[in-house]
């Protein structure tokens, strides 16, 4: 399940889980809010969360992010 999230994504989920807001991590990764929350949200499809917050329960679990 969790390895067929992308390198990008686990950034994506990292800097999420750091408390980061979609525009915050857009302005970071020189990509636009709409971007950012997109490749979130196939993250989450990935993962299987309903959220962001569980998105990051489920990544810090399976050891996608640390």
């Amino acid at each position: 399940m969790t390895a067929r999230l992308s390198p990008r994504q686990a950034i994506l989920l990292r800097l999420a889980a750091d408390g980061w807001s979609n525009k915050r991590i857009g302005r970071h990764e020189g990509t636009t809010e709409a971007a950012v929350g997109t490749e979130l949200y196939r993250a989450y499809r990935i993962l299987g969360a309903a959220n962001r917050a569980h998105a990051v329960a489920i990544g810090f679990r399976t050891g996608v992010i640390r």
